[in-house]
């Protein structure tokens, strides 16, 4: 589980560090509103619009890494008023798909964290069952 855990971060870590370099345009918001997922999570959904080199996309996609999910309602309404007014929002596009577009990047420092902690419990993990394996001989 550990080494999993460790391998799905570095190519978070990896990922985050491309989208990180995406150029940007300023995008319109074309809605933006809140939806209750199963569990009773509370996330943003929504769509806007932008232009790159003369030609137009439009996109759903808010943020790079899936989630993003709000503690209350309250909170997740008030992410749909930062997405709405004014309305003009920074899109990230991805430079070899235009149509690969974000308005939250995800943390390079997030996923490295999230690498290092899972090697922690790696070297734990190892450590308790080697000293576990050698109490019994």
């Amino acid at each position: 589980m550990g080494l999993v855990s460790l391998v799905n971060a570095f190519r978070h870590y990896t990922e985050a560090k491309e989208v990180e370099a995406w150029p940007s345009v300023t995008g319109q918001m074309v809605k933006a509103e809140v939806a209750v997922e199963k569990g009773g999570k509370f996330v943003v959904t929504g769509s806007y619009q932008y232009e790159v080199e003369g030609s137009s996309y439009e996109s759903d996609r808010l943020v790079y890494i899936e989630g993003g999910y709000y503690r209350t309602r309250e909170d997740a309404e008030q992410a749909v008023e930062e997405y709405m007014n004014p309305g003009q929002v920074q899109v990230y596009y991805s430079p070899e798909q235009v149509e690969e577009a974000v308005l939250k990047l995800p943390s390079s420092e997030m996923a490295r964290t999230l690498m290092m902690m899972s090697g922690v419990v790696i070297l734990l993990g190892g450590a308790v069952y080697f000293s576990k394996h050698l109490q019994k001989k």
